[in-house]
Order: structure tokens, then C-alpha cells, then sequence
């Protein structure tokens, strides 16, 4: 046996370990417009449906019956919001709020936290944990026991500014940790300037909400997702959208794939 066969059959179970632990998006229900382990951006002017859209989403889980999402964390410096207020009594999963500034603080504490979470339950060794530690990963984690592996839904309200404010740049890295940390990511923006080339390269789905009246701009967005040559038709497509309906852009390893969500 040469040596790349002897060395690939020494490392075939760490890779198939590897595979498993930080599980690849997946689908999670026909009906939902999301991935496991996704990060998705929703642009669109204020008032166009982009938190109503997620929201949405989140009441779609809850209604499907997916258990494996234990928590959703909102990240806002709203000070109020009608729009969550109406819609969480109708979502069945644990939720948390902060601002910008909290969670430049909390949200590398929380990541850090859940990788040792999910590193005792894939080692088994949650008895070797002292009172201590186990306390405070749980804690940090709003869990009372270790209870499975699971994921979390992060939405980033008004995200302009990690792209744009070097201080929040610590929020825009840790996007690019979802896989291993199990996290979804929806980022609601107002323009469709601004975004770095770094999270064009790792979207999994765009949403383009009505309606944006300079198609300059549309045609520049179109270009930099690779539709420039059919801009035209898209475009006919998007001036028919109404209040809170969308064009969805799914980035595939096969190429772009659009929805139109349509209410």
C-alpha cells in the first residue's frame, strides 16, 4: 500500500469524526427557508418585513416541531420592537436580548461557552466537570443540565454597523464560526452597499426585499452575485413585489438558486 492510502486510512475516522461534530448545513424542513449552520442577510429599506420575515421563520420552527433549536438571541439596540412583541407568543423558543455593546461582550463569552458545551457531550466527560465550571457553562448557556447537542439562532438587527464600526469587527468575525459553533445567523440590513467581500463569499441565502426604485444599484447587485445576465428579468420580477415579499438568493455549491417568498 503506498503511503497517501496508508495515511488516508489512518486519518478515515477522524474525518468522518470531524464530518459529525461540526455538521454541514442541512436542511431542516421543506416548508422552512433556512439551513442548519447558515448565515443569512436580509436587505431591504425599514419597515419592509426583514425582522417580520424572521420572525416568521422562527414561528414556522416552532410549528414544525423542531426540538434541536434551544435558543434565539436578538441583537438590537431598539429599545422597543412592536413588531417581536406581537410575534413571540408564538414562538416556543428561549430568547434573550442586547444591545450592540452588551453583546460585544456576551457573544465571544457565549461561543466559548458552547464549544466547551458541546465538547464535553462529544467527549463524554461531563463528570469530570467541577461543580464550578459545569455552573458556569450552563449558565453562560441559560441551561440547567447538559441536555444534547443543539443550535442557536442569532438575529443581528441593523447589522451595518460590524461591517462598517472597527469595534464591532469582533461581531463580524465571529460569523464565519457558525459551523463549529452550531450557530444561524440572520443579518437585516437597509442598503445593499457596505457588504464585505469576506461575507459575500460565505452567504448562504440573500433576500432582497421591495422596493428599491434605483436600478443602478439593483444592477450592481446583480453583478456581484454573478446575474448580471439576467438582470433585466429579475428586475421585471422585483417591481412586482409587494409589503414584506422578497426575492431569495440561495448560494449552493452548484450555483444560485432563487425563491420568490410571496405572503
Amino acid at each position: 500500500m503506498s503511503i497517501t492510502k496508508t495515511v488516508n486510512v489512518l486519518l478515515k475516522d477522524i474525518n468522518e469524526e470531524t464530518d459529525i461534530n461540526q455538521e454541514i448545513q442541512s436542511d431542516i424542513h421543506e416548508e422552512l427557508l433556512f439551513k442548519r449552520n447558515s448565515i443569512n442577510l436580509l436587505i431591504g429599506k425599514r419597515g419592509s418585513g426583514k425582522t417580520f420575515n424572521v420572525f416568521r421563520e422562527l414561528i414556522k420552527l416552532s410549528q414544525a416541531g423542531i426540538k434541536d433549536y434551544k435558543l434565539f438571541l436578538y441583537i438590537t439596540d431598539k429599545t422597543y420592537d412592536d413588531t417581536y412583541n406581537k410575534m413571540k407568543k408564538f414562538i416556543d423558543i428561549q430568547t434573550h436580548m442586547f444591545n450592540y455593546e452588551d453583546a460585544l461582550t456576551f457573544l465571544p463569552q457565549f461561543i466559548n461557552a458552547k464549544s466547551a458545551y458541546d465538547e464535553v457531550l462529544e467527549t463524554n466527560c461531563a463528570h469530570l466537570l467541577t461543580a464550578q465550571s459545569k455552573q458556569r457553562i450552563l449558565e453562560t448557556l441559560y441551561l440547567k443540565e447538559f441536555e444534547g447537542l443543539f443550535h442557536i439562532i442569532v438575529l443581528y438587527d441593523d447589522a451595518i454597523n460590524i461591517f462598517k464600526v472597527n469595534k464591532y469587527k469582533v461581531l463580524l468575525n465571529l460569523l464565519f464560526q457558525n459551523r463549529q459553533s452550531k450557530i444561524t445567523y440572520f443579518l437585516c440590513i437597509q442598503d445593499m452597499f457596505g457588504i464585505p467581500p469576506q461575507v459575500k463569499a460565505n452567504l448562504d441565502s440573500l433576500w432582497l426585499f421591495g422596493k428599491f426604485s434605483d436600478k443602478g444599484r439593483f444592477n450592481y447587485l446583480m453583478l456581484q452575485l454573478g446575474q448580471s445576465q439576467k438582470a433585466e428579468h429579475i428586475w421585471n420580477r422585483y417591481q412586482e413585489l409587494n409589503h414584506r415579499q422578497a426575492i431569495i438568493f440561495i448560494f449552493n455549491d452548484d450555483g444560485i438558486k432563487r425563491k420568490y417568498l410571496d405572503q
